[in-house]
């Protein structure tokens, strides 16, 4: 995945494509807001992380769900709070 490699230009490509097709793909969303993230682009990434938040509290008993928001909120540096999301 081009996120996980660092291209997160191409990744955001790729992923807005993907969720063209699958909007409410929570892992769609927690990578795209991680490439935001990662580019500097703070609005979109709040943004995209308010739709993980979203997603997430949609099925408030996935322990899935939550992993996603943990893992998505850890890579954007915000450690403490992802601790709290899991």
């Amino acid at each position: 995945m081009y996120t996980q490699l660092g291209q997160f230009q191409e990744g955001i490509a790729a992923l807005k494509s993907y969720l063209d097709r699958y909007p409410h793909s929570l892992w769609a969303h927690a990578y795209l807001a991680t490439d935001y993230f990662n580019l500097g682009e703070q609005d979109a990434a709040r943004t995209e992380t308010a739709r993980v938040r979203w997603l997430a509290a949609l099925t408030p008993n996935s322990a899935i769900r939550y992993q996603v928001l943990a893992f998505m909120l850890s890579d954007q540096r915000r450690p403490t709070e992802g601790l709290a999301a899991a």
